[in-house]
C-alpha cells in the first residue's frame, strides 16, 4: 500500500502542463509565427488536454477516496462544493467586473444561463447539439466543470453502493449512453457517455493505491468499454456527421459528432502510450513536464480564468499599446489572480467553513452523548 505521505508528483506536472497548454492554445489562437513557421498548430489539441484532465481527475479522486477509507455524503459533497464553487464564484465576479470596465456600462446578465452554470448544466455551445446552457459570460473553458461535477457524485453513488463492481456499472452505463446518444444527443447523455473516460482514471488510481502494477491487461475492461463507445461514435459519425455539421454550420474536426469521437480516440491513444513510457521508467519526463509542476497548484483557477483575463482580453488596450508587452501583462495578471484565488482565498474560506461545520458537528455529538 502507498504511504499517506506519497504525492502524485507526475500527475501534478501533467495537470499543470494541460492547463498551460489549453491557455496557450486559446491565447495564440490560429497564429504563432516564429522564424516564418506557424507554431499555432501545435496548440490545436486543447480538447484532448481537457480529456486528460478528466482522466487525471478520476485518478486523484479514487486515490483520495481510497486513502480516506470512509466518506459520508455530506462530507464528500461539502469538500467538492467548496473546491469547485469558491474559485468559480470569484471567476464570475472578476469576469463580470472586467466586462463592466471594458464596456463602461452595465452588463446584462442572462439569469437562466447563470442558474444553469450554478447548477452545473453548461456545455460547449456552438459545437454540440442539445445544449441548454452555454458557459456563463462566454467563458468557454467552464464547459468541462459540469462534467467533472457530475462525475464526482456518480462515482460516490456507484462506489459506495457497488464497491468492486462499480466499474462494471460505470462502463455499462457509458456504453448504453453512447447508444442513446446515437438517437438523441443530450447533455446528460454526454455526461454518462464520458463517464468511462473519467472512470479509467479511477481504476488507475485504485491500482496505484493498492500498489499493483498498471499495464494493459489490468485495464482491459475500461479500454474495452472505451473501444465500444468509440465504435458507436464512429457509426454515429457515419450516419449523422453531415447532418449535425450542417446544423452547427461547421464541417471541421471541432464539432459534434466528430468532436466526441476525437475524445475517445485520444484515450485509446494516450493510455497505451503512457503505459509504454512507464515501462521505460518515464525517461525524459522531468525534462519535458517537470517545470509544469509549479503551475499545478494554481492550474484550476488558471484554466477557468485565462479566457477573459488573457485570451479574449481587451481591458489594457487603452493603457498598453505594444502587443507583446500587453500580452505579457495579461499573463502576469492572470497568474497573479490565479495564485490569489487558489493559494490565498480558497484555502482561507475552506478552512473557515470546514472548521465551523465540523466544530458544530462535534458539539452536536457531545450533546447527544450527554443525553
Amino acid at each position: 500500500m502507498r504511504s499517506h505521505s506519497d504525492k502524485l508528483i507526475k500527475l501534478e506536472a501533467i495537470r499543470g502542463f494541460a492547463a498551460t497548454y489549453v491557455a496557450i492554445g486559446h491565447i495564440v489562437k490560429k497564429t504563432l509565427i516564429i522564424s516564418g513557421i506557424n507554431f499555432a498548430y501545435i496548440f490545436r489539441f486543447g480538447q484532448e488536454a481537457v480529456i486528460l484532465f478528466f482522466i487525471l481527475s478520476g485518478i486523484v479522486m479514487q486515490y483520495s477516496f481510497a486513502r480516506a477509507g470512509n466518506y459520508s455524503f455530506s462530507h464528500f459533497f461539502l469538500k467538492r462544493f467548496l473546491r469547485i464553487y469558491i474559485p468559480l464564484f470569484f471567476i464570475f465576479l472578476a469576469n463580470y467586473g472586467i466586462l463592466i470596465i471594458t464596456e463602461n456600462t452595465q452588463v446584462s446578465v442572462s439569469w437562466p444561463e447563470l442558474v444553469g452554470n450554478i447548477a452545473m448544466l453548461q456545455d460547449y455551445g456552438g459545437v454540440k447539439v442539445g445544449i441548454l446552457f452555454g458557459p456563463f459570460l462566454g467563458n468557454l473553458p467552464l464547459w468541462s466543470l459540469s462534467y467533472e461535477w457530475w462525475f464526482y457524485f456518480i462515482f460516490f453513488y456507484l462506489y459506495t453502493k457497488f464497491g468492486k463492481m462499480s466499474g462494471l456499472y460505470a462502463y455499462s452505463i457509458s456504453i448504453l449512453a453512447a447508444i442513446s446518444y446515437f438517437f438523441y444527443p443530450t447533455f446528460i447523455g454526454r455526461v454518462f457517455m464520458y463517464l468511462s473516460i473519467w472512470w479509467i482514471g479511477a481504476d488507475i488510481g485504485l491500482l496505484y493505491f493498492q500498489g499493483k502494477d498498471i499495464f494493459l491487461k489490468t485495464l482491459l475492461m475500461p479500454l474495452a468499454s472505451i473501444l465500444c463507445v468509440t465504435i458507436i461514435l464512429t457509426i454515429n459519425f457515419y450516419f449523422n456527421g453531415t447532418k449535425t455539421a450542417a446544423i452547427l454550420h461547421d464541417s471541421g474536426f471541432g464539432v459534434s459528432p466528430i468532436l466526441e469521437l476525437r475524445h475517445f480516440l485520444f484515450v485509446l491513444f494516450i493510455i497505451p502510450i503512457s503505459l509504454l513510457w512507464k515501462s521505460f521508467g518515464w525517461v525524459g519526463f522531468n525534462m519535458i513536464f517537470g517545470i509544469f509542476g509549479r503551475i499545478a497548484p494554481i492550474s484550476f483557477a488558471l484554466y477557468i480564468s485565462h479566457w477573459f483575463l488573457v485570451a479574449n482580453a481587451n481591458y489594457l488596450d487603452n493603457i498598453i499599446t505594444n502587443k507583446p508587452i500587453q500580452i505579457s501583462a495579461y499573463i502576469i495578471i492572470c497568474v497573479g489572480f490565479s495564485y490569489l484565488v487558489e493559494r490565498r482565498i480558497y484555502p482561507t474560506i475552506n478552512h473557515i467553513v470546514m472548521n465551523k461545520v465540523y466544530k458544530q458537528h462535534n458539539l452536536n455529538e457531545i450533546a447527544i452523548l450527554g443525553q
